[in-house]
C-alpha cells in the first residue's frame, strides 16, 4: 500500500468534494435530451445528489420549452424523478407525500407512453426507473411497479431485440438483464 502525504489527502478529499458537474449544454442541439439530463437524474437516484436531481428537473422544464418535438422523452425523465421523490418520502415516513408524488409520477408515464407508446427513450427510462426503484415501493405497489418495467423492456426488445447482438455492449447489458430482472419479478 502506498502511504501519501496528509496534506495530499486533505487536498484530494478537498478538490473531490468541491469538484461539481458542470451544467449540461442545453443550447447543444445535437445532443438528445437524454444525453442532457441522465447525469445529473443518474447521481440523484444512484448517490442521492437532490442538487443534481434538482438541476435535472429545471433543465427538463427549459428543455420542454425549448425542444417540443422531445415532450415524450422529457416527460418520463421527469416521471423518473417524480418517482424518486416519492421513494424518498415513503422512507422518511411522508406517507402522504409518497401516495401524491407516486400517482403524479404514474401520470406523468402514462401521458409520455400516449404521446409516444414506442418511443426508446420513453421505454427505457419507465423500465430503468421501475427496475430501479420497485422494490422500494411499499408491497401494494411493487407488483405493478414490476410489470410496469416488464411492459417497457418488452417494448424495448420488440425495437432492440433483432439487432442485439450489434447493439453497444452498455446498452445490450441494460436492455437483456432488464428483460431478465424483470421477468423474473413478475413470475414470467
Amino acid at each position: 500500500m502506498v502511504a501519501f502525504p496528509k496534506t495530499l489527502l486533505v487536498f484530494l478529499l478537498i478538490a473531490g468534494s468541491a469538484a461539481e458537474a458542470p451544467d449540461p449544454p442545453l443550447s447543444e442541439t445535437r445532443l438528445t435530451i437524454s444525453t442532457l439530463v441522465r447525469e445529473d437524474i443518474f447521481a440523484g437516484l444512484l448517490e442521492n445528489d437532490m442538487q443534481r436531481l434538482a438541476r435535472a428537473e429545471r433543465n427538463i422544464q427549459l428543455l420542454l420549452q425549448q425542444r417540443p418535438e422531445s415532450k415524450a422523452a422529457l416527460l418520463g425523465w421527469q416521471a423518473s424523478t417524480v418517482l424518486y421523490r416519492s421513494v424518498r418520502a415513503r422512507e422518511n415516513g411522508r406517507t402522504a407525500e409518497y401516495s401524491e408524488q407516486y400517482q403524479r409520477s404514474l401520470a406523468l408515464f402514462e401521458e409520455a407512453r400516449n404521446l409516444a407508446s414506442e418511443n426508446v427513450a420513453v421505454a427505457a427510462v419507465t423500465g430503468g426507473a421501475f427496475g430501479l426503484l420497485a422494490d422500494r415501493l411499499p408491497a401494494e405497489d411493487r407488483a405493478d411497479a414490476w410489470s410496469r418495467a416488464y411492459k417497457a423492456y418488452q417494448t424495448l426488445w420488440k425495437q432492440q431485440g433483432p439487432a442485439v447482438d450489434k447493439l453497444p455492449l452498455h446498452i445490450r447489458g441494460e436492455l437483456l438483464a432488464g428483460l431478465a430482472q424483470s421477468a423474473q419479478r413478475t413470475g414470467r
